[in-house]
Protein backbone atom coordinates (compact mmCIF):
# COMPACT_ATOMS: atom_id res chain seq x y z
CA UNK A 1 0.00 0.00 0.00
CA UNK A 2 1.47 3.37 -1.06
CA UNK A 3 1.63 6.33 1.25
CA UNK A 4 -1.25 7.99 -0.64
CA UNK A 5 -3.38 4.87 -0.28
CA UNK A 6 -2.55 4.68 3.44
CA UNK A 7 -3.66 8.26 3.99
CA UNK A 8 -6.82 7.61 1.98
CA UNK A 9 -7.63 4.59 4.13
CA UNK A 10 -7.06 6.60 7.31
CA UNK A 11 -9.50 9.22 6.06
CA UNK A 12 -12.13 6.60 5.19
CA UNK A 13 -11.81 4.86 8.56
CA UNK A 14 -11.93 8.05 10.61
CA UNK A 15 -14.82 9.47 8.54
CA UNK A 16 -16.93 6.32 8.90
CA UNK A 17 -16.19 6.10 12.61
CA UNK A 18 -17.06 9.77 13.04
CA UNK A 19 -20.44 9.43 11.33
CA UNK A 20 -21.24 6.20 13.20
CA UNK A 21 -20.25 7.76 16.52
CA UNK A 22 -22.39 10.82 15.74
CA UNK A 23 -25.43 8.62 15.09
CA UNK A 24 -24.69 6.58 18.21
CA UNK A 25 -24.62 9.67 20.39
CA UNK A 26 -27.81 11.02 18.84
CA UNK A 27 -29.42 7.63 19.56
CA UNK A 28 -28.51 7.66 23.22
CA UNK A 29 -28.93 11.40 23.91
CA UNK A 30 -32.36 12.05 22.40
CA UNK A 31 -33.92 10.24 25.37
CA UNK A 32 -32.76 13.12 27.60
CA UNK A 33 -35.12 15.47 25.76
CA UNK A 34 -37.81 12.91 24.87
CA UNK A 35 -38.09 11.94 28.54
CA UNK A 36 -39.98 15.19 29.22
CA UNK A 37 -43.07 14.23 27.13
CA UNK A 38 -42.59 10.54 28.02
CA UNK A 39 -42.91 11.37 31.72
CA UNK A 40 -46.15 13.23 31.02
CA UNK A 41 -47.59 10.48 28.80
CA UNK A 42 -46.88 7.65 31.25
CA UNK A 43 -47.32 9.74 34.45
CA UNK A 44 -43.89 8.85 35.83
CA UNK A 45 -42.15 10.12 38.98
CA UNK A 46 -38.43 11.15 39.10
CA UNK A 47 -37.33 7.65 40.21
CA UNK A 48 -39.04 6.04 37.22
CA UNK A 49 -37.54 8.72 35.00
CA UNK A 50 -34.10 7.86 36.40
CA UNK A 51 -34.69 4.17 35.69
CA UNK A 52 -35.44 4.87 32.04
CA UNK A 53 -32.38 7.09 31.67
CA UNK A 54 -30.15 4.56 33.44
CA UNK A 55 -31.38 1.35 31.79
CA UNK A 56 -29.33 1.95 28.64
CA UNK A 57 -26.15 2.19 30.69
CA UNK A 58 -26.89 -1.06 32.54
CA UNK A 59 -26.64 -2.98 29.28
CA UNK A 60 -23.87 -0.75 27.94
CA UNK A 61 -21.66 -1.28 30.99
CA UNK A 62 -22.26 -5.04 31.16
CA UNK A 63 -21.19 -5.53 27.55
CA UNK A 64 -18.09 -3.30 27.54
CA UNK A 65 -15.52 -5.95 28.46
CA UNK A 66 -17.08 -8.73 26.32
CA UNK A 67 -17.40 -6.22 23.47
CA UNK A 68 -13.70 -5.33 23.67
CA UNK A 69 -12.76 -9.01 23.75
CA UNK A 70 -14.92 -9.69 20.68
CA UNK A 71 -13.22 -6.84 18.80
CA UNK A 72 -9.77 -8.25 19.65
CA UNK A 73 -10.74 -11.80 18.67
CA UNK A 74 -13.00 -11.47 15.61
CA UNK A 75 -11.98 -8.14 14.11
CA UNK A 76 -12.99 -4.61 15.06
CA UNK A 77 -14.67 -3.67 11.76
CA UNK A 78 -16.98 -6.69 11.82
CA UNK A 79 -18.02 -6.29 15.46
CA UNK A 80 -18.51 -2.54 15.11
CA UNK A 81 -20.84 -2.97 12.11
CA UNK A 82 -22.93 -5.61 13.89
CA UNK A 83 -23.16 -3.31 16.91
CA UNK A 84 -24.39 -0.44 14.74
CA UNK A 85 -27.12 -2.60 13.18
CA UNK A 86 -28.33 -3.78 16.60
CA UNK A 87 -28.45 -0.42 18.35
CA UNK A 88 -30.26 1.21 15.40
CA UNK A 89 -32.97 -1.44 15.54
CA UNK A 90 -33.49 -0.88 19.26
CA UNK A 91 -33.52 2.89 18.80
CA UNK A 92 -36.42 2.55 16.38
CA UNK A 93 -38.16 0.12 18.74
CA UNK A 94 -38.00 2.74 21.52
CA UNK A 95 -40.62 4.67 19.56
CA UNK A 96 -42.96 1.68 19.91
CA UNK A 97 -42.73 1.43 23.71
CA UNK A 98 -46.09 1.06 25.43
CA UNK A 99 -45.20 1.08 29.13
CA UNK A 100 -42.49 1.81 31.68
CA UNK A 101 -41.34 -1.82 31.65
CA UNK A 102 -41.11 -1.94 27.86
CA UNK A 103 -39.10 1.29 27.80
CA UNK A 104 -36.64 -0.03 30.37
CA UNK A 105 -36.24 -3.36 28.55
CA UNK A 106 -35.73 -1.79 25.12
CA UNK A 107 -33.21 0.71 26.48
CA UNK A 108 -31.32 -2.09 28.24
CA UNK A 109 -31.10 -4.12 25.00
CA UNK A 110 -30.09 -0.96 23.17
CA UNK A 111 -27.16 -0.61 25.58
CA UNK A 112 -26.10 -4.22 25.05
CA UNK A 113 -26.10 -3.68 21.29
CA UNK A 114 -24.14 -0.43 21.29
CA UNK A 115 -21.49 -1.44 23.86
CA UNK A 116 -18.99 -3.09 21.47
CA UNK A 117 -18.76 0.06 19.35
CA UNK A 118 -16.40 2.08 21.57
CA UNK A 119 -13.70 -0.59 22.09
CA UNK A 120 -14.01 -1.63 18.43
CA UNK A 121 -13.44 1.94 17.28
CA UNK A 122 -10.40 2.20 19.56
CA UNK A 123 -8.93 -0.94 17.98
CA UNK A 124 -9.51 0.45 14.47
CA UNK A 125 -7.77 3.71 15.37
CA UNK A 126 -4.79 1.81 16.81
CA UNK A 127 -4.64 -0.34 13.66
CA UNK A 128 -4.59 2.61 11.25
CA UNK A 129 -2.79 5.40 13.16
CA UNK A 130 0.69 5.52 14.76
CA UNK A 131 0.89 6.44 18.45
CA UNK A 132 1.85 10.05 17.83
CA UNK A 133 -1.34 10.58 15.79
CA UNK A 134 -3.80 8.70 17.98
CA UNK A 135 -4.61 11.62 20.25
CA UNK A 136 -5.82 13.72 17.32
CA UNK A 137 -7.64 10.76 15.77
CA UNK A 138 -9.33 9.86 19.05
CA UNK A 139 -10.30 13.48 19.79
CA UNK A 140 -11.73 13.82 16.27
CA UNK A 141 -13.79 10.70 16.84
CA UNK A 142 -14.93 11.79 20.31
CA UNK A 143 -15.83 15.23 18.97
CA UNK A 144 -18.75 13.52 17.25
CA UNK A 145 -20.24 12.93 20.69
CA UNK A 146 -19.97 16.64 21.43
CA UNK A 147 -21.59 17.54 18.11
CA UNK A 148 -24.32 15.03 18.93
CA UNK A 149 -24.81 16.68 22.29
CA UNK A 150 -24.95 20.09 20.60
CA UNK A 151 -27.55 19.28 17.97
CA UNK A 152 -29.64 16.84 20.02
CA UNK A 153 -31.61 19.44 22.04
CA UNK A 154 -32.53 21.46 18.93
CA UNK A 155 -33.19 18.44 16.71
CA UNK A 156 -35.06 16.45 19.34
CA UNK A 157 -37.16 19.31 20.68
CA UNK A 158 -38.11 20.38 17.15
CA UNK A 159 -39.17 16.90 16.01
CA UNK A 160 -41.03 16.28 19.28
CA UNK A 161 -42.97 19.54 19.00
CA UNK A 162 -43.90 18.94 15.34
CA UNK A 163 -44.17 15.13 15.03
CA UNK A 164 -44.10 13.67 18.55
CA UNK A 165 -41.44 11.78 20.52
CA UNK A 166 -42.12 8.41 18.86
CA UNK A 167 -41.30 9.74 15.39
CA UNK A 168 -38.00 11.02 16.75
CA UNK A 169 -36.81 7.50 17.61
CA UNK A 170 -38.06 6.04 14.32
CA UNK A 171 -36.15 8.65 12.29
CA UNK A 172 -32.84 8.28 14.14
CA UNK A 173 -33.09 4.48 14.05
CA UNK A 174 -33.47 4.49 10.26
CA UNK A 175 -30.51 6.86 9.91
CA UNK A 176 -28.41 4.42 11.94
CA UNK A 177 -29.33 1.50 9.69
CA UNK A 178 -28.22 3.49 6.63
CA UNK A 179 -24.83 4.20 8.26
CA UNK A 180 -24.51 0.52 9.23
CA UNK A 181 -24.87 -0.47 5.57
CA UNK A 182 -22.15 2.02 4.60
CA UNK A 183 -19.84 0.60 7.30
CA UNK A 184 -20.48 -2.91 5.98
CA UNK A 185 -19.10 -1.92 2.58
CA UNK A 186 -16.39 0.60 3.43
CA UNK A 187 -14.97 -0.20 6.88
CA UNK A 188 -12.11 -2.68 6.97
CA UNK A 189 -9.39 -3.76 9.39
CA UNK A 190 -5.87 -4.01 7.93
CA UNK A 191 -4.95 -7.40 6.49
CA UNK A 192 -2.17 -8.96 8.58
CA UNK A 193 0.27 -11.52 7.28
CA UNK A 194 0.52 -14.93 8.93
CA UNK A 195 3.63 -14.05 10.91
CA UNK A 196 1.96 -11.00 12.40
CA UNK A 197 -1.17 -12.99 13.21
CA UNK A 198 0.89 -15.68 14.92
CA UNK A 199 2.77 -13.07 16.93
CA UNK A 200 -0.50 -11.43 17.98
CA UNK A 201 -1.83 -14.77 19.15
CA UNK A 202 1.32 -15.44 21.15
CA UNK A 203 1.08 -12.03 22.81
CA UNK A 204 -2.48 -12.46 24.03
CA UNK A 205 -2.79 -11.70 27.73
CA UNK A 206 -5.36 -13.34 30.02
CA UNK A 207 -7.99 -11.02 31.44
CA UNK A 208 -6.81 -11.75 35.00
CA UNK A 209 -3.33 -10.49 34.06
CA UNK A 210 -4.74 -7.23 32.72
CA UNK A 211 -6.81 -6.79 35.85
CA UNK A 212 -3.64 -6.84 37.98
CA UNK A 213 -2.32 -3.68 36.28
CA UNK A 214 -2.54 -0.62 38.61
CA UNK A 215 -2.94 1.75 35.65
CA UNK A 216 -6.07 -0.05 34.48
CA UNK A 217 -7.80 0.40 37.84
CA UNK A 218 -6.75 4.04 38.10
CA UNK A 219 -8.15 4.70 34.65
CA UNK A 220 -11.37 2.87 35.50
CA UNK A 221 -11.95 5.01 38.61
CA UNK A 222 -11.08 8.23 36.77
CA UNK A 223 -13.45 7.20 34.00
CA UNK A 224 -16.21 6.53 36.53
CA UNK A 225 -15.80 10.01 38.03
CA UNK A 226 -15.86 12.03 34.83
CA UNK A 227 -18.64 10.02 33.20
CA UNK A 228 -20.80 10.22 36.32
CA UNK A 229 -20.72 13.98 35.89
CA UNK A 230 -20.99 13.86 32.08
CA UNK A 231 -24.01 11.57 31.94
CA UNK A 232 -25.58 12.89 35.11
CA UNK A 233 -25.66 16.40 33.67
CA UNK A 234 -26.57 15.26 30.15
CA UNK A 235 -29.52 13.29 31.54
CA UNK A 236 -30.89 15.89 33.94
CA UNK A 237 -29.89 19.35 32.63
CA UNK A 238 -32.79 19.49 30.11
CA UNK A 239 -35.27 18.68 32.89
CA UNK A 240 -33.50 21.07 35.31
CA UNK A 241 -33.65 23.94 32.82
CA UNK A 242 -37.34 23.35 32.10
CA UNK A 243 -38.60 22.52 35.60
CA UNK A 244 -36.33 24.65 37.82
CA UNK A 245 -35.18 27.49 35.53
CA UNK A 246 -38.62 27.59 33.78
CA UNK A 247 -37.50 27.51 30.15
CA UNK A 248 -39.80 26.19 27.44
CA UNK A 249 -38.69 23.15 25.44
CA UNK A 250 -37.45 25.04 22.37
CA UNK A 251 -35.57 27.67 24.41
CA UNK A 252 -33.91 24.93 26.42
CA UNK A 253 -32.85 23.22 23.19
CA UNK A 254 -31.37 26.39 21.74
CA UNK A 255 -29.41 27.37 24.86
CA UNK A 256 -28.12 23.83 25.39
CA UNK A 257 -26.18 24.02 22.13
CA UNK A 258 -23.80 26.64 23.54
CA UNK A 259 -21.89 24.38 26.00
CA UNK A 260 -21.76 21.66 23.37
CA UNK A 261 -20.22 23.88 20.68
CA UNK A 262 -17.44 25.01 23.02
CA UNK A 263 -16.88 21.40 24.11
CA UNK A 264 -16.42 20.44 20.45
CA UNK A 265 -13.67 23.03 20.04
CA UNK A 266 -12.11 21.83 23.30
CA UNK A 267 -12.19 18.24 22.07
CA UNK A 268 -10.18 19.08 18.96
CA UNK A 269 -7.74 21.28 20.89
CA UNK A 270 -7.33 18.63 23.59
CA UNK A 271 -6.20 16.00 21.13
CA UNK A 272 -3.47 18.29 19.78
CA UNK A 273 -2.36 19.27 23.29
CA UNK A 274 -2.09 15.67 24.46
CA UNK A 275 -0.21 14.54 21.34
CA UNK A 276 2.26 17.41 21.13
CA UNK A 277 2.78 19.11 24.48
CA UNK A 278 1.30 17.11 27.34
CA UNK A 279 2.60 13.62 26.62
CA UNK A 280 3.76 12.17 29.96
CA UNK A 281 2.07 14.98 31.92
CA UNK A 282 -1.51 13.78 31.60
CA UNK A 283 -2.21 12.93 35.22
CA UNK A 284 -1.50 16.41 36.57
CA UNK A 285 -3.47 17.94 33.72
CA UNK A 286 -6.47 15.68 34.41
CA UNK A 287 -6.38 16.33 38.17
CA UNK A 288 -6.37 20.11 37.64
CA UNK A 289 -9.23 19.88 35.14
CA UNK A 290 -11.26 17.73 37.55
CA UNK A 291 -10.95 20.26 40.38
CA UNK A 292 -11.88 23.13 38.06
CA UNK A 293 -14.90 21.16 36.88
CA UNK A 294 -16.03 20.74 40.49
CA UNK A 295 -15.83 24.51 41.02
CA UNK A 296 -17.77 25.28 37.84
CA UNK A 297 -20.54 22.79 38.71
CA UNK A 298 -20.96 24.38 42.14
CA UNK A 299 -21.20 27.85 40.59
CA UNK A 300 -23.63 26.61 37.92
CA UNK A 301 -26.23 25.29 40.37
CA UNK A 302 -25.96 28.49 42.44
CA UNK A 303 -26.00 30.90 39.52
CA UNK A 304 -28.43 33.85 39.83
CA UNK A 305 -29.59 33.73 36.19
CA UNK A 306 -30.06 31.35 33.28
CA UNK A 307 -27.25 33.10 31.42
CA UNK A 308 -24.81 32.36 34.25
CA UNK A 309 -26.02 28.75 34.40
CA UNK A 310 -25.12 28.32 30.73
CA UNK A 311 -21.76 30.05 31.24
CA UNK A 312 -20.68 27.75 34.07
CA UNK A 313 -22.07 24.70 32.27
CA UNK A 314 -19.94 25.72 29.29
CA UNK A 315 -16.79 26.05 31.41
CA UNK A 316 -17.40 22.70 33.11
CA UNK A 317 -17.90 21.17 29.66
CA UNK A 318 -14.50 22.44 28.49
CA UNK A 319 -12.53 21.06 31.43
CA UNK A 320 -14.58 17.85 31.47
CA UNK A 321 -13.90 17.33 27.78
CA UNK A 322 -10.15 17.48 28.38
CA UNK A 323 -10.52 14.72 30.98
CA UNK A 324 -12.56 12.50 28.66
CA UNK A 325 -9.91 12.77 25.92
CA UNK A 326 -7.02 12.04 28.26
CA UNK A 327 -8.69 8.99 29.81
CA UNK A 328 -9.74 7.56 26.44
CA UNK A 329 -6.27 8.04 25.00
CA UNK A 330 -4.33 6.12 27.66
CA UNK A 331 -5.29 2.57 26.50
CA UNK A 332 -4.33 3.51 22.93
CA UNK A 333 -0.87 4.68 23.96
CA UNK A 334 0.00 2.44 26.91
CA UNK A 335 -1.24 -1.02 25.90
CA UNK A 336 -0.08 -3.30 23.14
CA UNK A 337 -2.11 -3.74 19.96
CA UNK A 338 -3.30 -7.24 20.88
CA UNK A 339 -5.23 -6.15 23.99
CA UNK A 340 -6.36 -2.59 23.23
CA UNK A 341 -9.97 -3.63 22.71
CA UNK A 342 -10.15 -5.51 26.01
CA UNK A 343 -8.32 -2.77 27.92
CA UNK A 344 -10.58 -0.10 26.47
CA UNK A 345 -13.61 -2.21 27.38
CA UNK A 346 -12.45 -2.40 31.01
CA UNK A 347 -11.84 1.36 31.23
CA UNK A 348 -15.18 2.04 29.52
CA UNK A 349 -16.92 -0.23 32.01
CA UNK A 350 -16.10 2.27 34.75
CA UNK A 351 -17.49 5.16 32.71
CA UNK A 352 -20.64 3.39 31.61
CA UNK A 353 -21.32 1.99 35.07
CA UNK A 354 -21.34 5.65 36.11
CA UNK A 355 -23.73 6.32 33.26
CA UNK A 356 -26.10 3.79 34.82
CA UNK A 357 -25.76 5.03 38.39
CA UNK A 358 -25.80 8.79 37.76
CA UNK A 359 -29.26 9.36 36.22
CA UNK A 360 -30.89 6.94 38.66
CA UNK A 361 -29.18 8.34 41.76
CA UNK A 362 -29.89 11.94 40.78
CA UNK A 363 -33.54 11.05 40.14
CA UNK A 364 -33.83 9.43 43.55
CA UNK A 365 -32.29 12.42 45.34
CA UNK A 366 -34.47 14.91 43.45
CA UNK A 367 -37.56 12.94 44.47
CA UNK A 368 -36.39 12.49 48.07
CA UNK A 369 -35.74 16.22 48.48
CA UNK A 370 -38.98 17.41 46.85
CA UNK A 371 -37.51 18.56 43.56
CA UNK A 372 -34.34 20.11 44.99
CA UNK A 373 -31.06 19.52 43.15
CA UNK A 374 -28.84 20.49 46.11
CA UNK A 375 -27.82 16.95 47.03
CA UNK A 376 -27.22 16.11 43.36
CA UNK A 377 -24.87 19.10 43.20
CA UNK A 378 -22.70 17.84 46.04
CA UNK A 379 -22.61 14.33 44.59
CA UNK A 380 -21.27 15.72 41.30
CA UNK A 381 -18.68 17.84 43.11
CA UNK A 382 -17.54 14.89 45.24
CA UNK A 383 -17.14 12.68 42.16
CA UNK A 384 -14.90 15.28 40.56
CA UNK A 385 -12.67 15.25 43.63
CA UNK A 386 -12.51 11.45 43.40
CA UNK A 387 -11.61 11.80 39.72
CA UNK A 388 -8.72 14.16 40.56
CA UNK A 389 -7.35 11.81 43.24
CA UNK A 390 -7.58 8.78 40.94
CA UNK A 391 -5.77 10.62 38.15
CA UNK A 392 -2.85 11.42 40.43
CA UNK A 393 -2.38 7.68 41.03
CA UNK A 394 -1.76 6.94 37.34
CA UNK A 395 1.68 5.31 37.08
CA UNK A 396 4.15 6.98 34.75
CA UNK A 397 4.61 5.34 31.37
CA UNK A 398 7.96 3.93 32.45
CA UNK A 399 6.29 2.17 35.38
CA UNK A 400 3.33 0.86 33.43
CA UNK A 401 3.19 -2.92 33.69
CA UNK A 402 3.72 -4.63 30.36
CA UNK A 403 0.63 -5.53 28.38
CA UNK A 404 2.39 -8.45 26.67
CA UNK A 405 4.67 -11.02 28.20
CA UNK A 406 7.18 -10.85 25.38
CA UNK A 407 7.76 -7.11 25.47
CA UNK A 408 7.95 -5.54 28.95
CA UNK A 409 8.14 -1.99 27.58
CA UNK A 410 5.72 -2.34 24.73
CA UNK A 411 2.85 -0.82 26.68
CA UNK A 412 4.77 2.41 27.08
Amino acid sequence: MTRTAEERQKFIVLSMLFVAWLIGNLDRMIINVAIIPIVDEFSLDPTAQGLILSSFFAGYALMQIPGGWLADKFGAAKILTISLFLWSIFTALTGSAWSLVSLILIRFLFGLGEAPFSPSSAVLISEHFPKDQRGRAQSTLLSASVIGKAITPVLASGIIVWLGWRSLFFAIGVAGLVVAVLCLFYLRSPIRDRAAAANASANKVPLKTLLKMPLLWSLLITSFGIYFVTWGMASWMPTYLVKVRHLDLLSMGALSTIPSITSFLSMIAGGVLLDRWLAGKEKGFVAACALLTAVFIYLMFNAPSVGMVILYETLSGITGTFIVIAVGLQPLKRFSQEVIGTAMGIVNFGGQAAGFVAPLLIGMTVKAFNGSYDVALWILVALMVVCAIAAMTWPTERKTTAATPASPTQAG
